[in-house]
């Protein structure tokens, strides 16, 4: 059994929801609609790993209802209380929120983007971690550049959640360990997750188009 499933029992009490057990991404795809659960990594992200997940966004999205709005965290440390790149938009409003969280405790200032999601399309949306930034794409088109403010070294686990269905997530190594194949499971028969979770709050809303700088933090998440 791997280090990270070792520490299950006690990061399970540190998330807001709960890791899917036996399940891990390193490298590979892995099938299912992983919403309102924490995904582990079978190993920490590493500088030029990219991590994708594919969906389509619900045709009844409401901004108004918070467990509607398309949220991706990672999460990092030892005991995942950290929080160096979180994503949000409230569709169908046409800007992306971005911001990192430390130790559970502070939210940065918040950024804002381009739209990512629309309403009852499809997405395919990755994040790729440089040793600076987190580079955001959209079908494989940069449209977001967040930069690292926090620890962002030690990412152990992500988690999706709101209106949207995920048919698959995969994680691109730049360095693949000795002995691991980037491979593709086949499709399990009803999938993994569930979408019964509820969003635990949201922060400010109103972009100001392009990459700019909100003037408040954000507390989406805790």
């Amino acid at each position: 059994m791997s280090f990270f499933l070792l520490l299950l029992p006690s990061l399970v009490n540190s998330l807001v929801y709960p890791v899917v057990p036996g399940v891990q991404i390193m490298c590979n795809r892995v099938y299912g609609n992983y919403r309102y659960n924490t995904v582990m990594f079978g190993r920490p992200l590493q500088i030029g790993d990219t991590i994708t997940w594919n969906g389509t966004v619900s045709t009844t999205a409401n901004p108004a209802e918070v467990n509607h709005n398309l949220k991706f965290t990672t999460w990092g440390g030892p005991t995942l209380l950290q929080v160096p790149f979180h994503m949000r938009q409230d569709v169908p409003r046409q800007v992306s929120i971005f911001n990192n969280l430390v130790y559970n405790a502070v939210w940065f200032r918040a950024l804002y983007g381009p739209p990512i999601f629309q309403l009852g399309q499809p997405f395919q949306v990755s994040v790729k971690l440089t040793a600076n930034t987190f580079e955001v794409y959209s079908r494989g088109a940069l449209v977001f550049t967040f930069p690292i403010r926090s620890k962002a070294d030690d990412l152990r686990a992500f988690h999706f959640t709101g209106a949207a269905t995920i048919n698959w997530i995969e994680i691109q190594c730049a360095n693949p360990p000795p002995g691991t194949v980037t491979r593709r499971p086949g499709r399990p028969g009803n999938g993994n997750g569930n979408g019964n979770g509820n969003g635990n709050g949201h922060g400010g809303h109103g972009g100001h188009g392009g990459h700019s700088h909100g003037s408040s933090s954000e507390s989406c998440e805790h």
